[in-house]
């Protein structure tokens, strides 16, 4: 059988938008639901923090990691970050039952 079909997320996977951007949003829904009850801190902000981490941590998994590669993981991040907060915002007008525009 496939490796691929038996393993969720792998270093490699979470270095790329796509698993960046889901394993940001699950972690930040996570983070924003039980830490951050009374919306101290804003959700973006969770998002950006968590894709930087991943992203970096992606990186000196695979032997990836230079001075480089990190300074592109901040402007990366932004992007990461950016699609994982928009898809929290839609789901959440879904679930309150907000038109979406």
């Amino acid at each position: 059988m496939n490796e691929s079909f038996n393993t969720f997320f792998t270093w490699g996977m979470l270095s790329t938008l796509a698993g960046a951007g889901t394993a940001t949003g699950l972690i930040t829904a996570f983070l924003d639901t039980f830490f951050n009850r009374g919306g101290r801190i804003p959700t973006q902000i969770i998002a950006y923090g968590t894709a930087l981490a991943i992203l970096l941590l992606s990186l000196i998994f695979t032997g990836g990691f230079s001075a480089n590669t990190g300074i592109l993981c901040v402007f990366n991040a932004l992007v990461v970050s950016s699609a994982a907060s928009g898809t929290i915002s839609m789901a959440r007008r879904l679930i309150r039952g907000k038109e979406v525009r």
